[in-house]
């Protein structure tokens, strides 16, 4: 996936109307108890090109007009926690990713994800709907961070298929079923919040970035 070069992203900090909507569902979806509420400090939107989008509104009408009988949401909004190894939206809210291959936070801005990283649900991208979920996963290896920083993405979730068991072995979602499967604690044992796994590069992109402590 190319983005652009310069001007990567679009800083409207929290002022428009639908970063106000980004920043609502990451404050609502703060459901962990013992964490104390985020401040965030910024909302950064994250520009593709029109040959990057293609792809991925490819394969959004190809999901959506796969079922006749397609009664349900195509398309969510998800978070995803990851490694920043810099300080991008940090350093006087610098803007150019690092380049350091161990940067998992610039690595996905520039080339968005790779399903070859697996989990308990098999080979594929994982993000959920619970921000607080995703900043387990948030991690700063620079000494100086002070901000964390969380993708949240446009996720191709289709038709859902909710496992009851850990199953490694997917390198696709079951027949039936729209390039993912869904962990749910009401059908899932062994997760205390959703998770969300697509088996396709071009069922995700991602969207935002916010930078926020807590």
């Amino acid at each position: 996936m190319n983005l652009v070069s310069k001007g990567l992203f679009d800083n409207s900090r929290i002022l428009s109307s639908h970063n106000g909507l980004v920043l609502s569902k990451f404050m609502k979806s703060w459901q962990h108890p013992h964490k104390d509420d985020p401040v965030v400090h910024a909302i950064y939107e994250i520009r593709h090109t029109e040959n990057s989008l293609d792809s991925y509104l490819e394969y959004r009408e190809q999901v959506l007009y796969s079922s006749p009988s397609f009664f349900f949401d195509v398309e969510d909004m998800l978070f995803h926690g990851t490694t920043r190894s810099c300080l991008l939206v940090e350093d006087d809210f610098r803007t150019c990713c690092c380049g350091n291959e161990d940067c998992s936070l610039c690595e996905i801005v520039e080339s968005s994800f790779d399903i070859a990283h697996s989990g308990r649900f098999g080979a594929g991208v994982y993000t959920t709907s619970c921000s607080s979920k995703a900043d387990d996963y948030v991690h700063n290896e620079a000494d100086d961070a002070v901000f964390n920083v969380m993708l949240v993405c446009r996720v191709v979730s289709g038709r859902r298929f909710y496992p009851f068991v850990n199953m490694r072995e997917l390198a696709e979602p079951p027949p039936g079923f729209h390039s993912q499967v869904q962990g749910d604690p009401d059908h899932h044992r062994g997760l205390n919040y959703p998770e969300t796994v697509v088996y396709d590069n071009d069922a995700i992109r991602p969207a935002y970035l916010i930078v926020y402590e807590n």
